[in-house]
């Protein structure tokens, strides 16, 4: 689970709780500018196949960066169905997908 923020341009994700040590990441930061788009993640959505690092228990929680040809994926999913997707240019990961307590409220401030 993640808190948003957003301040000015610059967007923040904090990793809450015991998914920092899942993750092996506290925070995450990016221009609004640089977002290609943000949207209620669907289910069933699967990361790149290679950890790097990260946690993944299947049906259970996907933590961390994810590689693939072209991606560079940051993800904190579990089995729940309130997480976003956004998709990035010029920024360190290519698409983050967390879960988040109020998906259309993050996508809401987001797009303000």
């Amino acid at each position: 689970m993640v808190s948003l923020s957003v301040q000015g341009s610059i967007c923040t994700i904090k990793v809450l709780g015991f998914h920092k040590f899942l993750a092996l990441k506290n925070q995450i930061e990016f221009d609004k500018k640089n977002v290609i788009s943000i949207k209620v993640a669907e289910e069933g959505l699967h990361p790149p196949i290679i950890k790097a690092p990260g946690t993944r228990i299947p049906g259970i929680i996907t933590a961390g960066t994810y590689i693939g040809i072209g991606k560079n994926e940051f993800w904190d999913k579990g089995n729940s169905y309130q997480a976003i997707e956004i998709e990035l240019k010029n920024e360190l990961y290519t698409k983050i997908v967390v879960d988040i307590d109020d998906p259309e409220a993050a996508i809401n401030l987001m797009k303000s």
